[in-house]
């Protein structure tokens, strides 16, 4: 499992970052039954997956830990200065998503883009698809591509 110190850890890590570089996404499924314990979500969302598969039993706090990279709006969250309400840090999604922002428009498109193709090439059923856990994924997918490209 990777995030672990073992051997088993490494090759997977190597697996994952070589998926990551040809432009994949990781999904995992998690707490699907309520016999998963919290020890092994932590374990998956350590990967820092793209998706969630299922996540029936997903608690409040590792759900809020999968978003925790994606700032709502008016919101600055960085490792320096914390989460401050009503100011906007130009490098977040938040920060981009600002009509006044000289990248607003780029990553409007790119974030669009990515998302259509999220959706379309996905081989999830098209009642999956219409689950709002499936759009916020997407989405989530599609503010992370788009930032990689501007960045």
């Amino acid at each position: 499992m990777p995030c672990t110190n073992d051997s088993d850890s490494d090759e997977s890590e190597l697996h994952l970052s070589r998926a990551r570089s040809a432009g994949l996404g990781l999904t995992v499924h998690i707490a699907e039954s309520t016999n998963n314990t919290t020890e092994d979500s932590l374990a998956l969302l350590c990967c820092r997956p793209n998706r969630l598969g299922q996540a029936t039993f997903l608690s409040d706090e590792l759900k809020a830990l999968f978003f925790a990279d994606i700032p709502q709006p008016g919101t600055e969250c960085n490792s320096l200065s914390g989460c401050a309400t009503g100011t906007t840090n130009p490098h977040t999604p938040a920060g981009l998503r600002d009509p006044s922002h000289p990248l607003h428009s780029r990553f409007q498109n790119l974030k669009d883009g990515y998302f259509l193709r999220f959706v379309s090439d996905s081989t999830e059923s098209q009642e999956a698809k219409a689950q709002m856990s499936f759009r916020a994924d997407a989405e989530k997918m599609s503010e992370r591509a788009a930032i990689k490209d501007i960045e």
